[in-house]
């Protein structure tokens, strides 16, 4: 009997469990939800380094970023996970119409974002590609990091800060960040040190 009775508690908690996380994403409908694309302005010349712990964080852009979340993913065992601990894969203009998000699957995979379809394309890969970009997120203290913390997929977040490359304190590079948008395969990612976060 207290066998069965830990079985049902244990599956009733899995049940929990599995709902909480359907009920994680942000549901849309269809149509694109956001405009814009990203604002950057490089920097024309070198800006003082950013030190955070044993990282020195080199900024080389301005930037600002109205997207859709499409995929977070989150990271705790390594040196670099508490500097870097979130991913958002990010969607605009088309990459952000539930229309053509749900004929895609997408993901993060090792830091890199994944997207597969089946049958016929929805879209060129020229337009995902270019109106969405897999970010990594260093927040800039603890208040930025627990909002971004909360954002689920489907929430549309607008994003303010720099894109950094960051290296060790040894002065070996860990991550460079892209400065375009028009880039695919490594080196794609943008690595942005978030300054302020906002979610709707």
């Amino acid at each position: 009997m207290d066998r069965l009775i830990i079985f049902a508690f244990a599956a009733l908690l899995g049940a929990l469990w599995l709902l909480t996380k359907w009920s994680d994403e942000v549901t849309r409908g269809p149509g694109v939800l956001v405009r814009g694309s990203p604002l950057q302005e490089n920097h024309r010349k070198k800006n003082p380094p950013v030190i955070m712990g044993n990282w020195r964080l080199e900024p080389v852009a301005s930037y600002q970023i109205e997207a859709r979340v499409l995929e977070v993913e989150d990271y705790d065992s390594s040196e670099i996970d508490e500097l870097v601990p979130l991913d958002f894969l990010l969607g605009w203009g088309p990459m952000s119409d539930s229309g053509l998000i749900e004929k895609l699957e997408l993901g993060i995979s090792g830091r890199y974002a994944t997207w597969r379809y089946w049958g016929e394309a929805p879209a060129s890969m020229r337009t995902i590609s270019e109106h969405a970009s897999n970010h990594h997120l260093v927040p800039a203290d603890t208040h930025v990091r627990e909002l971004l913390e909360g954002v689920r997929a489907g929430h549309i977040v607008i994003l303010r800060g720099e894109l950094v490359n960051i290296h060790s304190k040894a002065g070996d590079e860990f991550f460079r960040s892209s400065l375009t948008r028009t880039d695919s395969g490594p080196g794609a990612c943008e690595v942005m040190l978030v300054r302020s976060v906002s979610v709707r």
